[in-house]
């Protein structure tokens, strides 16, 4: 939730077209450098094929994501519930379907962190999916991927100044509204008690969808069940309990066209045949 102290402190902002702006969540604190965008949002981008931290899996099939949680009171929690590992499949739509399959984990993982906030005992359950939560984060996540610069978004959402957004706090009784937003693509709109958005022909109010520009990406497929969907946890896989995911053993889901499963003997002999023929010290007798 957002109280009256957020407003006044310019760590919230309202705007006319995507609503109430968490500074936070969005990666829209002036404050900062341009660049300075939300760990889950770079680091795990960059982990993506076509980018610079891409890894391939051990079948060669796809791609392994090291997932990076949400920045939060309950990030740790998150850490521990909310799967580490991921692996996607090859897409052969490249770097779009790509996205849209790193929105989607991203959306995922931003769900599981608002429902732990909203356990019946965590002293924080009142700002579990706070309306302006998901709309924000949808921002962060279009700065980090699309490169959407902050006098973009500023542009896009119709930002009104740190003065006016107070006003409009006060107008609204900013600090009893409790409404929830478990939407993403969909923002809680005040403009029709705004002077500034109305006098901006800008009156729209209640749930109502972001700007076209933050639905230029299509959530991709991602799901819990290995072998289903764009990308999956290699670990809910029941074959890979016992042993560990590699070369060695790899699932069917990772398995390249004519698969034959190496020997760790025959590498193991082949490393220690292979030291010995070497030129050099490690080969005289």
């Amino acid at each position: 939730m957002i109280t009256l102290k957020h407003v006044q402190s310019g760590s919230h902002q309202y705007s006319c077209r995507c609503g109430w702006i968490d500074k936070d969540h969005a990666s829209m604190d002036d404050a900062g450098p341009e660049d300075d965008i939300r760990l889950d949002v770079i680091a795990n981008w960059k982990q993506f094929p076509t980018q610079p931290n891409a890894r391939r899996s051990p079948g060669g099939t796809g791609w392994l994501i090291n997932y990076k949680q949400p920045v939060g009171i309950m990030s740790n929690v998150a850490a521990f519930t909310f799967p580490t590992g991921w692996y996607v499949k090859d897409l052969p739509r490249g770097a779009e379907a790509y996205r849209g399959v790193a929105l989607r984990l991203y959306q995922l993982a931003n769900d599981h962190l608002e429902q732990l906030q909203g356990g019946p005992s965590e002293p924080i359950r009142h700002s579990s999916f706070s309306y302006e939560d998901l709309s924000s984060n949808m921002i962060a996540w279009y700065r980090g991927v699309l490169g959407y610069t902050r006098a973009r978004v500023n542009d896009i959402c119709q930002t009104i100044s740190k003065e006016q957004s107070v006003e409009l706090a006060k107008a609204i009784g900013i600090d009893k509204i409790l409404d929830k937003n478990r939407e993403w693509g969909k923002t809680l709109l005040f403009s029709d008690k705004c002077e500034e958005c109305t006098r901006r022909g800008s009156t729209g109010s209640g749930l109502v969808d972001m700007p076209a520009e933050f639905g230029v990406v299509t959530p991709g497929s991602v799901t819990f069940k290995p072998g289903s969907g764009d990308a999956w946890p290699p670990e809910f896989d029941p074959s890979l309990r016992s042993h560990p995911y590699d070369r060695y053993h790899l699932p069917w889901w990772d398995r390249p066209l004519g698969h034959r499963p190496p020997s760790p003997l025959a590498d193991l002999l082949s490393g220690i045949l292979g030291r010995g023929r070497r030129p050099g010290p490690q080969g005289r007798r």
